[in-house]
């Protein structure tokens, strides 16, 4: 996987493990309003994540399903080891019971005005 930034700053979607031990990554239905509480975290899960991404330095910017966080490239080395832009990083130990996946999108968001 190649991260395509202008900065030092990263940005990744955190999945959290649902409450029903169902994977927001593996679903193959589509998700609905009937369906959405299968793959959703508990609000302890939610708020127990974000605590630790903070606890670690990095911003997190909205929650919910998944966390959107945002840190410097040192700041995932140091969380996920030096080789983790290269495809799906290992969960931290202290974050195994709650992050499902760390991913990384290809390349920075556009926003329009």
């Amino acid at each position: 996987m190649s991260i395509q930034l202008s900065d030092q700053t990263v940005s990744a979607e955190a999945v959290l493990k649902s409450r029903n031990h169902q994977s927001l990554m593996t679903i193959e239905t589509p998700i609905t309003a009937e369906n959405i509480d299968q793959i959703r975290p508990t609000p302890e899960t939610i708020s127990e994540a974000k605590r630790l991404f903070e606890a670690e330095g990095f911003v997190v910017v909205s929650s919910g399903i998944t966390l959107t966080v945002h840190g410097t490239r040192a700041q995932f080395a140091k969380l996920l080891g030096g080789d983790w832009e290269k495809g799906s990083p290992m969960i931290p130990k202290h974050m195994e019971q709650l992050v499902e996946r760390i991913v990384f999108p290809e390349k920075k968001p556009i926003y329009f005005p």
